[in-house]
């Protein structure tokens, strides 16, 4: 998957289907940056702050900054 396709702007949609982010257990705010990141602490993908990962060339995706 390109790094565009793994990055948008929190919808209201989005806001109202998830309960907050799951890196930083903040709430998220519509037209904020998020990140579909990877992280050990769960399986698959999720949506996360922009602030709460960083791109990682490597493997092609983003990873939650522990």
């Amino acid at each position: 998957m390109k790094k565009s396709e793994q990055e948008t702007i929190a919808s209201r949609e989005f806001i109202n289907s998830v309960e907050g982010c799951p890196a930083c257990k903040r709430s998220f705010t519509m037209g904020e940056p998020i990140v579909l990141a990877f992280s050990p602490s769960w399986e698959g993908g999720k949506w996360v702050h922009a602030d709460d990962a960083r791109f990682d060339r490597e493997h092609g995706e983003y990873r939650v900054k522990e």
